[in-house]
């Protein structure tokens, strides 16, 4: 009897061991841009960052977007100001200073971040 319990312990804490405990990483084939080599994310860290229509303070205000909104770069530039040089970003909204957010190298990531910011 006292074999039988062993038996079952053991193959019990086997199946435990090869068990996984969290959901599979699922990836949405439409979504290839998400993991795409090349391709940066933009988290938002600012509580209330502006786009500009063009890179710098200077040029008119399109949109604001929140702390905790991703988005993906379209590209980046370098603005002198002041003496200094600093880094832009283009999301769909608008132009967006470095200073403001955090960029990954892909989508996961910065859903990770976020998860991570609340």
């Amino acid at each position: 009897m006292k074999k039988f319990f062993l038996f079952i312990f053991i193959v019990s804490m086997i199946f435990t061991a090869c068990s996984r405990k969290d959901q599979p990483l699922v990836l949405n084939p439409q979504d290839e841009k998400d993991t795409a080599p090349g391709v940066e994310w933009i988290l938002i860290l600012s509580p209330y960052v502006p786009c500009h229509e063009n890179a710098g303070y200077e040029s008119a205000v399109t949109k604001h977007l929140r702390r905790g909104a991703i988005r993906r770069s379209e590209g980046n530039c370098f603005v002198n100001t002041d003496g200094n040089s600093e880094k832009w970003y283009s999301v769909e909204e608008g132009w967006l200073p470095e200073n403001t957010l955090e960029v990954f190298s892909n989508k996961l990531k910065a859903e990770k971040a976020l998860s991570e910011l609340k």
